[in-house]
């Protein structure tokens, strides 16, 4: 039997089921523990590995968000956490460095995630065998993507989650992502997103959530047609109505002002969720 060191580093998967991470490996090198009842999950080398670089621990942080889309956050070096994130202009007693900074931002995820998901958790290994994730093997090619959409899923504002799936499109295409995405739309049918198990929190009425977010794309482009007949225009208008409006102060402003706008922008986030994945693998099996 192979013994294990105490773990280093740690990845808080905000949304995760308890117990989702059984019997399971990544890189054969690490086991990855999750401790019941909670969502963090520790990196475990075997006895004779090392620990793995926190840079590393970012990109495996980003790999597992990407097949749960699901928020995570990895612990921060013990080096770094009593530096200050930002440091407060009056001293209130409170220890405000960055370990604290991350524990609250944590908080507000949870929140946000469970606006997203509503009243369930996202499940990994239910079944009980034995599974390695070779996670640098699979996605090292899409690992800039990877950390675009990492910080999609991390956003409190919708703009901003927007914004960065449109990056990883950016990032793949090494463009406006335009053309791209108008031939890219139509396949969004009957593309093959995989599955990522949900149920709720009795563990029932399990659902692909993966699907849903597809269903729901679909309704809103069902919905935008009737004023964006084409992919082209479709297109265009989540470039230049939703992408620049928001990241730009020129024109077509989008605002974050829970207004009208801001809302629609919410309801084409799910549209360049479905592509920006769609983008990602395209990396990934590129030769």
């Amino acid at each position: 039997m192979k013994t294990f060191q105490k773990a280093r580093y740690g990845i808080d998967v905000v949304g995760l089921s308890s117990d989702a991470f059984i019997n399971v490996t990544i890189d054969s090198d690490l086991l990855a523990y999750q401790h019941h009842p909670g969502y963090t999950i520790y990196l475990i080398p075997y006895r004779k590995k090392k620990h793995p670089a926190f840079e590393k621990v970012f990109f495996y942080a980003n790999c597992v968000a990407y097949i749960l889309d699901l928020p995570t956050m990895p612990h921060l070096p013990a080096t770094e956490f009593n530096k200050y994130f930002q440091k407060p202009i009056f001293y209130d007693k409170q220890v405000h460095n960055r370990d604290y900074y991350k524990f609250n931002f944590i908080a507000t995820l949870e929140y946000i995630t469970r606006i997203r998901l509503g009243f369930c958790s996202v499940h990994f290994n239910v079944e009980m065998e034995k599974t390695n994730l070779e996670l640098t093997a699979k996605y090292r090619k899409a690992a800039d993507e990877l950390q675009l959409y990492g910080g999609a899923l991390k956003q409190l504002d919708i703009l901003g989650e927007y914004l960065n799936y449109f990056r990883v499109i950016e990032s793949v295409t090494k463009n406006s992502g335009v053309a791209w995405i108008k031939n890219a739309i139509p396949k969004i049918r009957n593309y093959d997103y995989g599955i990522i198990k949900a149920s709720d929190f009795e563990n029932k009425n399990k659902k692909n959530l993966l699907q849903l977010y597809k269903n729901k794309a679909l309704r809103r482009i069902k919905s935008l047609r009737t004023k964006y007949q084409t992919n082209e225009g479709l297109a265009k208008y989540l470039y230049i109505n939703n992408r620049c409006g928001i990241a730009h102060g020129k024109e077509n402003l989008r605002y974050m002002d829970f207004g009208s706008d801001y809302f629609e922008v919410a309801k084409d986030c799910v549209i360049l969720k479905m592509l920006a994945r769609m983008a990602i693998e395209e990396k990934i099996s590129a030769k």
